[in-house]
């Protein structure tokens, strides 16, 4: 109730005081606005004065942003067209761009496709080098175990000569002794004496001889397997199993032949056949060498061609390869000088041995001379008319009854006399002695060597010489007068060597 009637009290109030503030809202109006209007004429052309400055002073302002704004649109312009340019330039090298990745994609799309296409076949060579390698590092190992068996079989040769020489100096030596007992004895036994270990000794010296020419020859053969194995940076490249075991077969054949040799007497058909078997190998290294030179240059195209991971692999495997390449190089030329040693031993062996021959020769010259010397003009004349003859025709011309009754005899043989037997023996006999004269005379060449002409022609010479104890007046009878002349003593040495002789003499005495 209370609130009821205070707002009716204010409601009173508002209505008795809103009139007389109407009025003064109306009259504080009406004096703004007389204030804000001019009454008089000079306020009225003050009024018009101040807008006409105010609208020049606007227009001034306008006319000003109007002029920066077109030089602003100006320098807007200049600036697009630029840009227009440079959007130009831009998509000129936007097209260039995406041709040159067209390009691009097109390239890797057909090398991602070569090299998918050539990865397997890569592979598959780069393996079959690797294999070609590995197989070369085994067969240089066989070719070094083979060098190794051919320096053992050049070590049994030299040991052979050894023992031929231990042999040809023992037979020398028994003969000289032979010489110095039986110088007072009969002539016929001593002559046969002579002219038995004159053979034998002129047999095991061709036989030394033929097998110093096989060692030389085996060592050719080594020599050019071991200089094969390096001169070509990939010898064993090209050689397969077929081709390696063919080689070893070669190779026991000719240790076989070697071994034969050793034992054989014709020993000149088995020389030549070991020729014929090295110069069959030397074909086969020929041509292998060419195919490892095919090979070589395939294998530099295929480096060539390979990216770098793949060429960068493959040097290196060929760098390990070629050191590998230097060590088996140094020891094959280590074996190579080790082979050379061998052969200058076996050299001055046989040097030594041809002086020892020499000095035998000049012995028994010395033992069986006792004859008249002829002169140089006919032995001149003699050696052109008449023609070379055998060892054998000389020893039946000089000796008819001797030659028949001759045999071969070995060194215990040799110093006791000749018995006498019965007629079958002796038919027998003959032809046993008919036969061993014929093999002597096939075994003289037709041109010997010099030096071999130096120790031949005393043994012949010495044969057809009559003995000295009252038979040399029978022989001329019975000889040929060409052949009754001893050679010519230009060629004996000046100071011969009788050290020896005169050893075994005061042996033989007492």
């Amino acid at each position: 109730m209370l609130v009821t009637l205070g707002f009716l009290l204010a409601g009173l109030l508002t209505l008795a005081l809103a009139p007389a503030y109407r009025r003064r809202v109306a009259r504080l109006t009406s004096e703004d606005i007389r204030r804000s209007i001019p009454v008089t004429e000079a306020e009225i052309k003050a009024d018009k004065d101040r807008l006409r400055a105010q609208y020049a002073i606007r227009v001034h302002k306008l006319e000003a942003q109007n002029q920066q704004q077109r030089l602003a649109a100006a320098r807007q312009l200049v600036e697009l067209n630029r840009r227009d340019a440079e959007i130009a330039k831009l998509q000129s090298e936007i097209e260039r761009i995406k041709a040159e990745l067209e390009e691009a994609g097109n390239a890797r799309r057909v090398l991602e496709h070569t090299v998918t296409d050539s990865l397997p076949k890569v592979e598959q060579r780069l393996a079959e080098a690797r294999q070609l390698l590995m197989q070369r590092d085994r067969e240089i190992a066989e070719l070094n175990q083979e060098t190794m068996k051919s320096v053992r079989a050049l070590d049994e040769a030299m040991q052979i000569n050894a023992q031929q020489r231990q042999e040809i100096e023992r037979m020398a030596s028994a003969l000289s002794m032979r010489a110095a007992v039986n110088r007072d004895g009969l002539s016929d036994s001593r002559l046969e004496g002579e002219i038995a270990y004159r053979a034998e000794l002129e047999a095991l010296r061709a036989k030394a001889r033929d097998q110093a020419s096989l060692i030389s020859r085996l060592q050719a053969g080594a020599e050019s397997r071991a200089a094969g194995v390096p001169s070509g940076n990939g010898a064993a490249q090209s050689l397969g199993s077929a081709e390696t075991e063919r080689l070893r077969q070669d190779l026991t054949e000719a240790e076989a032949a070697l071994k034969a040799a050793r034992s054989a007497a014709d020993v000149d058909a088995v020389a030549r056949g070991a020729e014929a078997k090295i110069a069959a190998l030397q074909a086969r290294i020929d041509d292998q060498a060419a195919e490892i030179a095919k090979l070589k240059a395939a294998l530099k195209a295929y480096e060539e061609g390979e990216d770098g991971d793949h060429a960068t692999s493959l040097r290196d495997s060929r760098l390990a390869a070629k050191a590998r390449i230097s060590s088996l190089q140094a020891q094959v030329t280590q074996q190579l000088v080790t082979i050379q040693r061998l052969r200058a031993e076996v050299a001055s062996g046989n040097e030594r041995l041809a002086r020892q021959a020499a000095h035998f020769m000049e012995e028994m010259r010395r033992l069986g001379a006792g004859r008249r010397p002829a002169s140089p003009e006919a032995r001149r004349s003699r050696d052109v008319t008449a023609p070379r003859r055998s060892l054998a025709e000389r020893i039946s011309d000089a000796k008819p009854a001797l030659a028949a009754k001759l045999l071969p005899s070995r060194q215990g043989e040799a110093t006791a006399p000749v018995p006498s037997r019965a007629v079958p023996e002796r038919a027998t006999d003959r032809s046993k002695v008919s036969d061993y004269l014929k093999a002597l005379s096939e075994a003289e060449p037709e041109a010997p060597h010099p030096s071999r002409a130096e120790t031949t022609e005393p043994v012949a010479t010495a044969a057809s010489a009559p003995p000295e104890n009252g038979r040399q007046e029978v022989a001329p009878e019975k000889a040929p007068p060409d052949k009754a002349t001893p050679p010519s003593t230009e060629n004996k040495p000046a100071k011969p060597r009788f050290r020896l002789m005169e050893r075994i003499t005061g042996i033989g005495k007492g």
